[in-house]
């Protein structure tokens, strides 16, 4: 059963392994839940950062209305430095978590 937007919170998702999309895992279903039954307003689904190159770098998918951010290299571990990279990937999308949908 759909709430209206006041009433349905934003929610994050995280998952220990690197595979979203392969596997079926529980934590896809919930998340794909959450969203396909609109008890959310914003899902992300958070993975963590693989080994990369030198600098961190988040990237974010939309699937069925799921934010999937998954990142390489270091893994960001400065006060506040993961949310700025959620912001930052917003910035570079035109919606996501960062900022309220439009009305």
């Amino acid at each position: 059963m759909s709430r209206p937007d006041g009433e349905r919170p934003d929610v994050v998702v995280a998952w220990l392994q690197n595979d979203y999309g392969q596997l079926g895992r529980p934590a896809e279903a919930i998340a794909h839940a959450l969203v396909d039954e609109g008890l959310a307003r914003r899902v992300a689904y958070v993975e963590p950062f693989r080994p990369g190159g030198a600098e961190s770098v988040l990237n974010r998918s939309q699937l069925r209305g799921l934010d999937v951010y998954a990142g390489e290299g270091p893994v960001p571990v400065g006060q506040h430095e993961f949310a700025a990279m959620v912001i930052g990937t917003r910035k570079r999308e035109t919606k996501g978590l960062a900022e309220p949908p439009a009305k």
